[in-house]
């Protein structure tokens, strides 16, 4: 009976790992759609991205957007109150209202390219220091085709 029930057991190994490569796929695919939900092109031509934090962290950590262009940054916390800071564009919120009462949003127009921190403009525990992300402005001139 013993060696009967582990040739049961094997013949069902390659259903188990057919099911969980299906849930892995699926949930990938569920994974990119809400990402591509989470940064659009709102009607008046602002860049819309929505911004996820909780403790310690930005989601998404590397924002992209293109020199020139105006941008609203939507954050939402899924736990305690947050902040966001990029000293560089003169931004400063530090009230993402808690988990479930409501959001915070900042406006700009992505003048200058290159690199930026934005960090956590309110002290939110012990990670708090290191809860940081990054927008890139990618350069006006990268926009254009490479025609003659």
């Amino acid at each position: 009976m013993k060696r009967r029930r582990c040739r049961e057991s094997a013949s069902r190994a390659p259903l188990a790992v057919s099911l969980g490569a299906a849930l892995a796929a699926a949930l990938a695919v569920g994974s990119c759609a809400l990402a591509t939900q989470m940064d659009y092109m709102a009607e008046d031509g602002t860049h819309v991205i929505h911004v996820e934090v909780e403790r310690f962290e930005f989601i998404p950590q590397r924002i992209h957007v293109r020199q020139g262009e105006r941008v609203r940054l939507v954050f939402t916390s899924r736990d305690t109150r947050h902040g966001v800071a990029i000293a560089e564009y003169g931004i400063y919120e530090d009230e993402i209202p808690p988990r479930g009462k409501g959001e915070a949003t900042v406006e700009f127009t992505a003048d200058r390219p290159g690199t930026f921190t934005y960090r956590c403009a309110h002290l939110c525990g012990a990670g708090h220091a290191m809860m940081r992300g990054l927008l890139v402005v990618e350069p006006a001139e990268e926009r254009q085709g490479s025609g003659p």
